[in-house]
Protein backbone atom coordinates (compact mmCIF):
# COMPACT_ATOMS: atom_id res chain seq x y z
CA UNK A 1 0.00 0.00 0.00
CA UNK A 2 1.42 3.37 -0.98
CA UNK A 3 0.84 6.58 0.96
CA UNK A 4 1.14 9.72 -1.17
CA UNK A 5 1.17 13.19 0.35
CA UNK A 6 0.72 16.13 -2.02
CA UNK A 7 1.10 19.82 -1.35
CA UNK A 8 -0.67 22.00 -3.88
CA UNK A 9 -0.57 25.69 -4.65
CA UNK A 10 -3.14 28.22 -5.90
CA UNK A 11 -3.80 26.69 -9.31
CA UNK A 12 -6.40 24.19 -8.11
CA UNK A 13 -10.08 24.93 -7.84
CA UNK A 14 -11.57 25.59 -4.45
CA UNK A 15 -12.51 22.37 -2.71
CA UNK A 16 -15.59 23.91 -1.09
CA UNK A 17 -18.50 25.17 -3.13
CA UNK A 18 -19.61 28.65 -2.11
CA UNK A 19 -22.87 30.17 -3.29
CA UNK A 20 -22.72 33.94 -2.84
CA UNK A 21 -26.53 34.14 -2.88
CA UNK A 22 -27.06 31.45 -0.24
CA UNK A 23 -26.26 31.19 3.46
CA UNK A 24 -22.74 32.27 4.47
CA UNK A 25 -20.30 29.35 4.42
CA UNK A 26 -18.90 28.05 7.71
CA UNK A 27 -15.38 28.84 8.83
CA UNK A 28 -14.38 25.16 8.85
CA UNK A 29 -15.87 22.05 7.25
CA UNK A 30 -14.88 18.55 8.34
CA UNK A 31 -16.33 16.06 5.87
CA UNK A 32 -16.54 12.26 5.59
CA UNK A 33 -17.64 10.88 2.23
CA UNK A 34 -20.28 8.43 3.44
CA UNK A 35 -20.22 5.45 5.80
CA UNK A 36 -20.26 2.81 3.06
CA UNK A 37 -17.35 4.41 1.25
CA UNK A 38 -15.29 4.64 4.43
CA UNK A 39 -16.04 1.01 5.29
CA UNK A 40 -14.94 0.01 1.81
CA UNK A 41 -11.64 1.80 2.33
CA UNK A 42 -11.14 0.17 5.73
CA UNK A 43 -11.82 -3.25 4.22
CA UNK A 44 -9.33 -2.50 1.42
CA UNK A 45 -6.61 -1.52 3.90
CA UNK A 46 -7.14 -4.64 6.00
CA UNK A 47 -6.92 -6.82 2.88
CA UNK A 48 -3.74 -5.02 1.81
CA UNK A 49 -1.96 -6.00 5.02
CA UNK A 50 -3.45 -9.48 5.02
CA UNK A 51 -5.70 -8.90 8.04
CA UNK A 52 -9.21 -9.39 6.64
CA UNK A 53 -10.14 -10.78 10.06
CA UNK A 54 -10.02 -7.26 11.52
CA UNK A 55 -13.06 -6.35 9.43
CA UNK A 56 -15.02 -8.69 11.65
CA UNK A 57 -14.13 -6.48 14.62
CA UNK A 58 -15.45 -3.44 12.76
CA UNK A 59 -18.65 -5.23 11.77
CA UNK A 60 -19.11 -6.35 15.36
CA UNK A 61 -18.88 -2.76 16.54
CA UNK A 62 -21.43 -1.67 13.93
CA UNK A 63 -23.73 -4.43 15.13
CA UNK A 64 -23.56 -3.01 18.64
CA UNK A 65 -24.86 0.32 17.32
CA UNK A 66 -27.67 -1.15 15.25
CA UNK A 67 -25.69 -1.05 11.99
CA UNK A 68 -26.36 2.70 12.02
CA UNK A 69 -29.95 2.06 11.00
CA UNK A 70 -31.74 5.25 9.95
CA UNK A 71 -28.55 6.83 8.64
CA UNK A 72 -28.16 7.34 4.90
CA UNK A 73 -24.86 5.50 4.49
CA UNK A 74 -24.20 6.76 0.97
CA UNK A 75 -24.22 10.52 1.68
CA UNK A 76 -21.48 12.61 3.24
CA UNK A 77 -21.55 13.62 6.88
CA UNK A 78 -19.45 15.87 9.07
CA UNK A 79 -19.21 19.05 11.11
CA UNK A 80 -19.36 22.75 10.25
CA UNK A 81 -17.74 25.31 12.55
CA UNK A 82 -19.13 28.85 12.66
CA UNK A 83 -17.22 31.75 14.14
CA UNK A 84 -18.76 33.37 17.21
CA UNK A 85 -18.74 37.11 17.67
CA UNK A 86 -16.40 38.58 20.27
CA UNK A 87 -12.82 38.22 21.40
CA UNK A 88 -11.15 35.89 22.02
CA UNK A 89 -12.90 34.11 19.16
CA UNK A 90 -14.91 30.95 19.66
CA UNK A 91 -16.77 28.58 17.37
CA UNK A 92 -20.23 27.03 17.22
CA UNK A 93 -20.13 23.42 15.94
CA UNK A 94 -22.99 22.19 13.76
CA UNK A 95 -22.95 18.55 12.75
CA UNK A 96 -24.70 17.36 9.60
CA UNK A 97 -25.94 13.77 9.45
CA UNK A 98 -27.73 12.32 6.38
CA UNK A 99 -31.06 10.79 7.38
CA UNK A 100 -32.72 7.82 5.71
CA UNK A 101 -35.42 7.31 8.36
CA UNK A 102 -35.62 9.63 11.36
CA UNK A 103 -37.47 7.16 13.60
CA UNK A 104 -34.89 4.44 12.99
CA UNK A 105 -32.06 6.92 13.52
CA UNK A 106 -33.50 8.07 16.85
CA UNK A 107 -33.83 4.43 17.92
CA UNK A 108 -30.17 3.87 16.98
CA UNK A 109 -29.08 6.92 18.95
CA UNK A 110 -30.95 5.68 22.02
CA UNK A 111 -28.77 2.56 22.09
CA UNK A 112 -26.34 4.84 23.94
CA UNK A 113 -26.83 6.52 27.34
CA UNK A 114 -29.12 9.21 25.93
CA UNK A 115 -32.80 9.97 25.46
CA UNK A 116 -34.41 11.59 22.45
CA UNK A 117 -37.61 13.58 22.27
CA UNK A 118 -39.51 15.68 19.78
CA UNK A 119 -39.78 19.39 20.59
CA UNK A 120 -43.47 20.21 21.19
CA UNK A 121 -44.96 22.45 18.51
CA UNK A 122 -41.94 22.03 16.21
CA UNK A 123 -42.35 19.71 13.23
CA UNK A 124 -38.65 19.09 12.55
CA UNK A 125 -37.03 19.75 15.94
CA UNK A 126 -35.67 17.12 18.34
CA UNK A 127 -33.52 17.07 21.45
CA UNK A 128 -30.98 14.47 22.51
CA UNK A 129 -30.49 14.52 26.27
CA UNK A 130 -27.20 13.07 27.44
CA UNK A 131 -25.62 12.74 30.90
CA UNK A 132 -23.75 16.04 30.59
CA UNK A 133 -25.38 18.09 27.86
CA UNK A 134 -28.32 18.37 25.50
CA UNK A 135 -27.94 18.35 21.73
CA UNK A 136 -30.44 20.16 19.52
CA UNK A 137 -31.50 18.69 16.18
CA UNK A 138 -33.09 20.34 13.14
CA UNK A 139 -34.29 18.19 10.20
CA UNK A 140 -33.96 19.87 6.84
CA UNK A 141 -33.47 18.63 3.29
CA UNK A 142 -32.60 15.04 4.18
CA UNK A 143 -30.08 16.05 6.84
CA UNK A 144 -30.15 16.33 10.61
CA UNK A 145 -28.28 19.42 11.81
CA UNK A 146 -26.96 18.87 15.33
CA UNK A 147 -25.44 21.32 17.81
CA UNK A 148 -25.03 21.84 21.54
CA UNK A 149 -26.12 25.45 21.01
CA UNK A 150 -29.75 25.91 19.98
CA UNK A 151 -28.94 29.31 18.45
CA UNK A 152 -26.48 27.63 16.08
CA UNK A 153 -29.22 25.64 14.34
CA UNK A 154 -31.57 28.63 14.31
CA UNK A 155 -29.29 30.31 11.78
CA UNK A 156 -29.76 29.84 8.04
CA UNK A 157 -27.73 26.74 7.25
CA UNK A 158 -26.40 25.63 3.86
CA UNK A 159 -27.30 22.36 2.14
CA UNK A 160 -24.35 20.06 2.96
CA UNK A 161 -24.71 18.17 -0.33
CA UNK A 162 -23.68 20.97 -2.72
CA UNK A 163 -21.46 22.56 -0.07
CA UNK A 164 -19.27 19.48 0.28
CA UNK A 165 -19.62 18.01 -3.21
CA UNK A 166 -16.06 18.86 -4.26
CA UNK A 167 -14.64 17.50 -1.01
CA UNK A 168 -16.70 14.30 -1.26
CA UNK A 169 -15.72 13.72 -4.90
CA UNK A 170 -12.05 14.13 -4.20
CA UNK A 171 -11.48 12.82 -0.68
CA UNK A 172 -12.71 10.18 1.74
CA UNK A 173 -11.94 12.46 4.68
CA UNK A 174 -11.24 16.18 4.49
CA UNK A 175 -11.08 19.39 6.49
CA UNK A 176 -11.30 22.79 4.81
CA UNK A 177 -10.72 26.20 6.41
CA UNK A 178 -12.36 29.27 4.87
CA UNK A 179 -9.66 31.85 5.69
CA UNK A 180 -11.71 34.61 4.07
CA UNK A 181 -14.49 33.83 6.52
CA UNK A 182 -12.52 35.38 9.39
CA UNK A 183 -13.50 39.07 9.69
CA UNK A 184 -10.67 41.40 8.70
CA UNK A 185 -10.75 43.16 12.07
CA UNK A 186 -10.29 39.88 13.90
CA UNK A 187 -7.44 38.88 11.60
CA UNK A 188 -5.74 42.21 12.29
CA UNK A 189 -6.04 41.76 16.05
CA UNK A 190 -4.68 38.21 15.89
CA UNK A 191 -1.76 39.26 13.68
CA UNK A 192 -0.90 42.18 15.97
CA UNK A 193 -0.87 39.76 18.90
CA UNK A 194 1.38 37.30 17.03
CA UNK A 195 3.74 40.07 15.96
CA UNK A 196 4.12 41.32 19.52
CA UNK A 197 4.68 37.79 20.81
CA UNK A 198 7.20 37.02 18.05
CA UNK A 199 9.10 40.26 18.65
CA UNK A 200 9.42 39.38 22.32
CA UNK A 201 10.61 35.86 21.49
CA UNK A 202 13.18 37.15 19.00
CA UNK A 203 15.11 39.18 21.57
CA UNK A 204 18.61 37.87 22.20
CA UNK A 205 18.73 35.77 25.36
CA UNK A 206 21.33 36.06 28.07
CA UNK A 207 24.40 34.12 27.07
CA UNK A 208 22.98 33.18 23.66
CA UNK A 209 25.70 33.00 20.98
CA UNK A 210 25.34 35.47 18.13
CA UNK A 211 25.12 32.68 15.55
CA UNK A 212 22.30 30.89 17.37
CA UNK A 213 20.46 34.17 17.87
CA UNK A 214 20.66 35.12 14.19
CA UNK A 215 19.45 31.70 13.07
CA UNK A 216 16.57 31.67 15.55
CA UNK A 217 15.55 35.22 14.66
CA UNK A 218 15.57 34.45 10.93
CA UNK A 219 13.41 31.36 11.46
CA UNK A 220 10.97 33.28 13.68
CA UNK A 221 10.59 36.12 11.18
CA UNK A 222 10.03 33.63 8.38
CA UNK A 223 7.32 31.77 10.31
CA UNK A 224 5.56 35.06 11.07
CA UNK A 225 5.79 36.06 7.40
CA UNK A 226 4.10 32.85 6.28
CA UNK A 227 1.30 33.24 8.85
CA UNK A 228 0.76 36.86 7.76
CA UNK A 229 0.63 35.85 4.09
CA UNK A 230 -1.98 33.16 4.77
CA UNK A 231 -4.06 35.48 6.97
CA UNK A 232 -3.98 38.40 4.52
CA UNK A 233 -4.04 36.69 1.13
CA UNK A 234 -5.21 33.13 1.79
CA UNK A 235 -8.65 31.99 0.66
CA UNK A 236 -8.93 28.36 1.72
CA UNK A 237 -6.73 25.66 3.20
CA UNK A 238 -7.82 22.06 2.61
CA UNK A 239 -6.37 18.83 3.97
CA UNK A 240 -7.79 15.67 2.42
CA UNK A 241 -7.23 11.91 2.48
CA UNK A 242 -8.28 9.49 -0.26
CA UNK A 243 -7.73 5.73 -0.28
CA UNK A 244 -7.70 4.28 -3.78
CA UNK A 245 -8.31 0.57 -4.25
CA UNK A 246 -7.44 0.87 -7.95
CA UNK A 247 -3.94 2.30 -7.43
CA UNK A 248 -3.49 0.60 -4.04
CA UNK A 249 -2.50 3.90 -2.48
CA UNK A 250 -3.53 6.37 0.17
CA UNK A 251 -3.22 9.99 -0.97
CA UNK A 252 -2.95 12.88 1.48
CA UNK A 253 -3.22 16.35 -0.05
CA UNK A 254 -2.74 19.81 1.42
CA UNK A 255 -4.10 22.57 -0.80
CA UNK A 256 -3.67 26.29 -0.20
CA UNK A 257 -5.75 28.63 -2.32
CA UNK A 258 -4.64 32.28 -2.41
CA UNK A 259 -6.30 35.45 -3.62
CA UNK A 260 -5.52 35.97 -7.32
CA UNK A 261 -2.80 38.54 -8.04
CA UNK A 262 -1.80 38.70 -4.36
CA UNK A 263 1.85 38.50 -3.38
CA UNK A 264 1.19 35.15 -1.70
CA UNK A 265 -0.34 33.73 -4.90
CA UNK A 266 2.59 34.97 -6.97
CA UNK A 267 5.07 33.40 -4.55
CA UNK A 268 3.23 30.07 -4.75
CA UNK A 269 3.15 30.23 -8.55
CA UNK A 270 6.87 30.99 -8.71
CA UNK A 271 7.74 28.23 -6.24
CA UNK A 272 8.24 25.34 -8.73
CA UNK A 273 11.77 25.47 -10.13
CA UNK A 274 13.68 23.63 -12.81
CA UNK A 275 13.90 19.82 -12.70
CA UNK A 276 16.44 18.80 -10.08
CA UNK A 277 19.95 18.03 -11.35
CA UNK A 278 19.91 15.04 -9.00
CA UNK A 279 16.91 13.34 -10.66
CA UNK A 280 18.98 10.33 -11.79
CA UNK A 281 19.85 9.32 -8.24
CA UNK A 282 16.26 9.49 -6.98
CA UNK A 283 15.32 5.89 -6.23
CA UNK A 284 12.04 4.64 -4.77
CA UNK A 285 13.59 1.34 -3.68
CA UNK A 286 15.92 2.79 -1.05
CA UNK A 287 14.84 3.16 2.61
CA UNK A 288 14.38 6.94 2.23
CA UNK A 289 14.93 9.43 -0.58
CA UNK A 290 14.27 13.15 -0.76
CA UNK A 291 14.82 15.71 -3.53
CA UNK A 292 13.98 19.39 -3.78
CA UNK A 293 14.29 21.98 -6.52
CA UNK A 294 12.41 25.25 -6.13
CA UNK A 295 12.70 28.99 -6.61
CA UNK A 296 13.38 31.25 -3.64
CA UNK A 297 11.24 34.33 -3.16
CA UNK A 298 12.90 37.58 -2.07
CA UNK A 299 11.78 36.88 1.50
CA UNK A 300 13.17 33.34 1.28
CA UNK A 301 16.49 34.73 0.09
CA UNK A 302 16.60 37.12 3.04
CA UNK A 303 16.02 34.23 5.46
CA UNK A 304 18.70 32.01 3.91
CA UNK A 305 21.12 34.96 3.75
CA UNK A 306 20.69 35.39 7.50
CA UNK A 307 21.34 31.68 8.01
CA UNK A 308 24.56 31.94 5.98
CA UNK A 309 25.62 34.90 8.14
CA UNK A 310 24.80 32.86 11.24
CA UNK A 311 26.97 30.02 9.91
CA UNK A 312 29.79 32.49 9.28
CA UNK A 313 29.54 33.91 12.81
CA UNK A 314 29.24 30.50 14.47
CA UNK A 315 32.17 28.85 12.70
CA UNK A 316 34.34 31.95 13.08
CA UNK A 317 33.68 32.12 16.81
CA UNK A 318 34.18 28.38 17.24
CA UNK A 319 37.54 28.39 15.46
CA UNK A 320 38.73 31.47 17.31
CA UNK A 321 37.81 29.84 20.62
CA UNK A 322 40.19 27.01 19.68
CA UNK A 323 42.91 29.48 18.58
CA UNK A 324 42.39 28.42 14.97
CA UNK A 325 42.27 30.55 11.82
CA UNK A 326 38.67 31.32 10.71
CA UNK A 327 39.70 32.75 7.33
CA UNK A 328 38.81 29.59 5.29
CA UNK A 329 35.11 29.93 6.16
CA UNK A 330 34.93 32.84 3.73
CA UNK A 331 35.17 30.46 0.78
CA UNK A 332 32.13 28.56 2.06
CA UNK A 333 30.25 31.79 2.79
CA UNK A 334 30.99 33.07 -0.72
CA UNK A 335 29.66 29.85 -2.27
CA UNK A 336 26.49 29.64 -0.18
CA UNK A 337 25.79 33.38 -0.38
CA UNK A 338 26.02 33.34 -4.17
CA UNK A 339 23.78 30.25 -4.30
CA UNK A 340 21.11 32.03 -2.25
CA UNK A 341 21.38 35.18 -4.38
CA UNK A 342 20.94 33.02 -7.47
CA UNK A 343 17.37 32.45 -6.27
CA UNK A 344 16.99 28.69 -6.34
CA UNK A 345 17.47 25.61 -4.16
CA UNK A 346 18.38 22.13 -5.45
CA UNK A 347 19.38 19.16 -3.29
CA UNK A 348 18.95 15.46 -2.59
CA UNK A 349 19.27 13.35 0.56
CA UNK A 350 18.76 9.61 0.92
CA UNK A 351 19.41 6.61 3.11
CA UNK A 352 20.74 3.57 1.28
CA UNK A 353 21.32 0.03 2.51
CA UNK A 354 19.77 -3.41 2.65
CA UNK A 355 18.43 -4.45 6.09
CA UNK A 356 19.39 -6.16 8.29
CA UNK A 357 22.62 -4.43 7.23
CA UNK A 358 23.03 -0.84 8.41
CA UNK A 359 22.36 2.34 6.46
CA UNK A 360 24.41 5.09 4.85
CA UNK A 361 23.10 8.66 4.68
CA UNK A 362 24.25 10.56 1.62
CA UNK A 363 23.30 13.72 -0.22
CA UNK A 364 24.33 16.79 -2.16
CA UNK A 365 23.49 20.49 -2.55
CA UNK A 366 23.89 22.38 -5.81
CA UNK A 367 26.07 25.46 -5.20
CA UNK A 368 27.80 28.28 -7.03
CA UNK A 369 31.59 28.61 -6.70
CA UNK A 370 32.01 24.99 -5.63
CA UNK A 371 35.80 25.39 -5.91
CA UNK A 372 35.76 28.16 -3.30
CA UNK A 373 33.65 25.94 -1.05
CA UNK A 374 36.15 23.11 -1.51
CA UNK A 375 39.12 25.35 -0.64
CA UNK A 376 37.41 26.70 2.47
CA UNK A 377 36.30 23.24 3.56
CA UNK A 378 39.80 21.79 3.27
CA UNK A 379 41.28 24.73 5.18
CA UNK A 380 38.86 24.22 8.06
CA UNK A 381 39.19 20.42 8.18
CA UNK A 382 42.98 20.55 8.31
CA UNK A 383 42.68 22.60 11.49
CA UNK A 384 39.81 20.58 12.99
CA UNK A 385 41.95 17.47 12.63
CA UNK A 386 44.25 18.90 15.29
CA UNK A 387 41.48 19.02 17.92
CA UNK A 388 41.40 16.34 20.66
CA UNK A 389 37.73 15.59 19.89
CA UNK A 390 38.69 14.33 16.41
CA UNK A 391 39.70 10.68 16.38
CA UNK A 392 40.68 10.52 12.71
CA UNK A 393 41.00 13.08 9.92
CA UNK A 394 42.09 12.17 6.41
CA UNK A 395 42.35 14.91 3.79
CA UNK A 396 41.77 13.66 0.22
CA UNK A 397 40.83 10.23 1.53
CA UNK A 398 39.00 9.50 -1.74
CA UNK A 399 38.83 11.18 -5.13
CA UNK A 400 36.03 10.95 -7.64
CA UNK A 401 36.11 12.72 -11.02
CA UNK A 402 38.48 15.32 -9.62
CA UNK A 403 36.46 15.91 -6.44
CA UNK A 404 38.43 15.40 -3.23
CA UNK A 405 36.46 13.64 -0.50
CA UNK A 406 37.75 14.14 3.04
CA UNK A 407 37.08 11.68 5.86
CA UNK A 408 36.28 12.72 9.44
CA UNK A 409 35.67 10.40 12.39
CA UNK A 410 34.81 11.53 15.90
CA UNK A 411 35.82 9.71 19.07
CA UNK A 412 33.73 7.07 20.77
CA UNK A 413 31.61 4.11 19.69
CA UNK A 414 28.53 6.16 18.86
CA UNK A 415 25.33 6.55 20.78
CA UNK A 416 22.47 4.04 20.68
CA UNK A 417 20.80 5.70 17.69
CA UNK A 418 24.05 5.72 15.70
CA UNK A 419 24.70 2.07 16.49
CA UNK A 420 21.24 1.05 15.32
CA UNK A 421 21.28 3.23 12.21
CA UNK A 422 24.88 3.05 11.02
CA UNK A 423 26.35 0.16 13.01
CA UNK A 424 28.52 2.38 15.23
CA UNK A 425 30.12 5.81 15.20
CA UNK A 426 29.69 6.95 11.58
CA UNK A 427 32.47 8.51 9.57
CA UNK A 428 31.77 11.58 7.45
CA UNK A 429 32.92 11.87 3.86
CA UNK A 430 32.54 15.39 2.47
CA UNK A 431 33.78 17.30 -0.56
CA UNK A 432 32.81 19.93 -3.11
CA UNK A 433 33.18 20.19 -6.85
CA UNK A 434 31.41 20.05 -10.21
CA UNK A 435 28.73 22.45 -8.97
CA UNK A 436 27.77 20.70 -5.74
CA UNK A 437 28.69 19.87 -2.15
CA UNK A 438 28.62 16.10 -1.52
CA UNK A 439 28.52 14.13 1.72
CA UNK A 440 28.03 10.63 3.12
CA UNK A 441 27.64 9.46 6.70
CA UNK A 442 28.15 5.81 7.56
CA UNK A 443 30.65 3.03 8.18
CA UNK A 444 32.92 1.20 5.72
CA UNK A 445 30.46 1.39 2.80
CA UNK A 446 29.95 5.17 2.94
CA UNK A 447 32.57 6.25 0.39
CA UNK A 448 31.55 3.54 -2.07
CA UNK A 449 27.88 4.51 -1.88
CA UNK A 450 28.66 8.22 -2.29
CA UNK A 451 30.87 7.68 -5.35
CA UNK A 452 28.19 5.48 -6.91
CA UNK A 453 25.62 8.24 -6.41
CA UNK A 454 27.97 10.87 -7.88
CA UNK A 455 28.47 8.71 -10.96
CA UNK A 456 24.74 8.15 -11.30
CA UNK A 457 23.97 11.88 -11.08
CA UNK A 458 26.36 12.68 -13.92
CA UNK A 459 25.33 9.77 -16.17
CA UNK A 460 23.24 11.08 -19.10
CA UNK A 461 19.64 9.92 -18.84
CA UNK A 462 17.58 8.80 -21.81
CA UNK A 463 14.38 9.08 -19.79
CA UNK A 464 11.96 11.88 -20.59
CA UNK A 465 11.36 14.57 -17.99
CA UNK A 466 8.39 13.28 -16.03
CA UNK A 467 6.22 15.09 -13.44
CA UNK A 468 8.07 13.40 -10.57
CA UNK A 469 11.32 14.96 -11.85
CA UNK A 470 9.72 18.40 -12.00
CA UNK A 471 8.03 18.34 -8.58
CA UNK A 472 9.55 21.06 -6.33
CA UNK A 473 9.79 18.60 -3.45
CA UNK A 474 9.32 14.89 -3.15
CA UNK A 475 10.14 12.25 -0.58
CA UNK A 476 9.61 8.52 -0.32
CA UNK A 477 9.88 6.27 2.71
CA UNK A 478 9.95 2.48 2.45
CA UNK A 479 8.63 1.50 5.85
CA UNK A 480 9.59 -2.18 5.65
CA UNK A 481 13.28 -1.23 5.46
CA UNK A 482 13.05 0.61 8.76
CA UNK A 483 11.09 -2.20 10.38
CA UNK A 484 13.73 -4.71 9.27
CA UNK A 485 16.66 -2.49 10.29
CA UNK A 486 16.65 -3.53 13.95
CA UNK A 487 15.62 -7.13 13.37
CA UNK A 488 14.36 -8.46 16.70
CA UNK A 489 14.67 -5.12 18.45
CA UNK A 490 18.44 -4.70 18.61
CA UNK A 491 20.05 -2.33 21.07
CA UNK A 492 16.88 -0.31 21.56
CA UNK A 493 14.95 -3.34 22.84
CA UNK A 494 17.03 -3.79 25.96
CA UNK A 495 15.95 -1.86 29.07
CA UNK A 496 18.71 -0.42 31.24
CA UNK A 497 19.00 -1.46 34.91
CA UNK A 498 21.42 -0.64 37.73
CA UNK A 499 23.44 -3.48 39.21
CA UNK A 500 21.02 -5.86 41.01
CA UNK A 501 20.99 -5.48 44.77
CA UNK A 502 20.58 -9.19 45.41
CA UNK A 503 19.53 -12.45 43.76
CA UNK A 504 15.84 -11.60 44.03
CA UNK A 505 16.39 -8.25 42.29
CA UNK A 506 18.40 -9.98 39.55
CA UNK A 507 15.52 -12.40 38.92
CA UNK A 508 13.07 -9.49 38.75
CA UNK A 509 15.25 -7.71 36.17
CA UNK A 510 15.54 -10.90 34.12
CA UNK A 511 11.74 -11.31 34.05
CA UNK A 512 11.31 -7.69 32.91
CA UNK A 513 13.95 -8.12 30.19
CA UNK A 514 12.29 -11.31 28.95
CA UNK A 515 8.85 -9.71 28.85
CA UNK A 516 10.24 -6.60 27.14
CA UNK A 517 12.02 -8.71 24.52
CA UNK A 518 8.89 -10.79 23.84
CA UNK A 519 6.76 -7.66 23.43
CA UNK A 520 9.40 -6.13 21.16
CA UNK A 521 9.44 -9.23 18.94
CA UNK A 522 5.64 -9.20 18.78
CA UNK A 523 5.64 -5.55 17.70
CA UNK A 524 8.29 -6.31 15.08
CA UNK A 525 6.25 -9.21 13.72
CA UNK A 526 3.09 -7.10 13.54
CA UNK A 527 4.99 -4.31 11.80
CA UNK A 528 6.46 -6.74 9.27
CA UNK A 529 2.96 -8.02 8.50
CA UNK A 530 1.71 -4.47 8.01
CA UNK A 531 4.73 -3.17 6.06
CA UNK A 532 6.32 -5.48 3.55
CA UNK A 533 8.28 -4.52 0.41
CA UNK A 534 5.16 -4.81 -1.76
CA UNK A 535 2.90 -2.43 0.15
CA UNK A 536 4.97 -0.10 2.31
CA UNK A 537 5.78 2.99 0.23
CA UNK A 538 5.06 6.46 1.58
CA UNK A 539 5.49 9.33 -0.90
CA UNK A 540 5.37 13.09 -0.32
CA UNK A 541 5.23 15.46 -3.31
CA UNK A 542 4.52 19.11 -4.05
CA UNK A 543 3.02 20.57 -7.20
Amino acid sequence: MMLVIGLFGPSLKSAVAQDETGPPPPLVIINAAGVDRLLGDVNFMFKTIGREDLMGVVNGFLGNVGDLKGLDRKKSMGVMLYLKQGFPPGVDPVGFVPVDNIKDLLDTIQLGPVKTKKVPGEENRYEIEGPRQTLYVELQGGYAYVSNNVDAIDRELPDPGPLTQALTTRYDLAASVNVEGVPEGMRTILLDFLRAQTEAEMQQRDGEPEASYRARKAAGKNNLRIIEAIAKDGKTITLGVDASQESKSIVVELEMKAKPSSGFAKDLQRFPGKPTVFANVYNERVPMAMTGSWNLSKDDQDVFSELVKALDAGVTQGLQNQNLDPTPIQGIVKSLGSTVNNGSMDFFVQFVGEPPGKFVLLGALKVNFAADFATGLEGILKQVGQLPSTAEMEINAENHNGIALHRVLGKGDGDRGERNLYGGKPQLYIGAGRGAVWFALGKEDAAKQLKAAMTQVETPSIDAITPDKIAPFQMILNLSSWVALNGDGGDQAQPRFPEPRDEKDAERQARIRARFEAESKARQAAAKDAFNPDNDLLRVTTQ
